[in-house]
């Protein structure tokens, strides 16, 4: 999940515990803290983790914050997924 603001809170509290195994956030006053149990780590972090499924978890800034992450992550294979309403 990118983000942990509000709407992060509504979906980790909708889906089953260990659902999701890191959050990513761009305050950096939130690395290496955790929320529902589950690490917070930098953008920057993204490829080395690993990581294939992203959803972004804001939706004032969300197509914003996707196009960033298809310019940093272009050479990575990372499903973006936004929040429609």
């Amino acid at each position: 999940v990118y983000g942990t603001g509000d709407i992060c809170e509504i979906i980790l509290n909708s889906q089953p515990q260990n659902s999701f195994s890191l959050i990513i956030d761009k305050n950096s006053n939130n690395w290496g803290k955790t929320a529902h149990g589950i690490p917070i780590i930098a953008p920057k972090e993204i490829i080395d983790r690993g990581i294939h499924n992203i959803i972004i978890s804001s939706y004032s800034h969300g197509e914003e914050i996707k196009e960033g992450l298809k310019r940093d992550c272009a050479e990575s294979d990372i499903n973006l997924i936004t929040l429609n309403l």
